[in-house]
């Protein structure tokens, strides 16, 4: 039935459709209803990875992720607050700290 149009008496939303709709619920929740909702999707994405057959890859690739992430930070401040990675010592205390985890 390649390329024919089938009369169903059931219509399926367009994906567009399903991603609006869900994104105008999320806006009418509270403020920490909408954090527990997005701790609850990473808590559901952590469970999933841990489970996973690749579970030993994902948690290593989500490691250099962050390290990645991380490293983009530090030049980005580096950058942006007028020193080099190597002199972190004119950034105050608070940055070098959150730098160094």
């Amino acid at each position: 039935m390649k390329g024919t149009d089938m009369n169903l008496p059931i219509k399926f939303p367009s994906d567009a459709e399903v991603i609006r709709e869900e994104a105008a619920r999320f806006r009418t929740l509270s403020p920490e209803d909408r954090m527990r909702s997005i701790r609850g999707m990473l808590a559901a994405g952590a469970l999933i990875m841990r489970q996973s057959p690749k579970a030993a890859f994902l948690r290593e690739y989500t490691l250099e992720q962050e390290n990645r992430a991380r490293q983009v930070v530090k030049e980005f401040i580096a950058r942006h607050a007028g020193c080099s990675p190597g002199e972190p010592e004119r950034l105050g205390p608070v940055v070098r700290e959150k730098l160094d985890q």
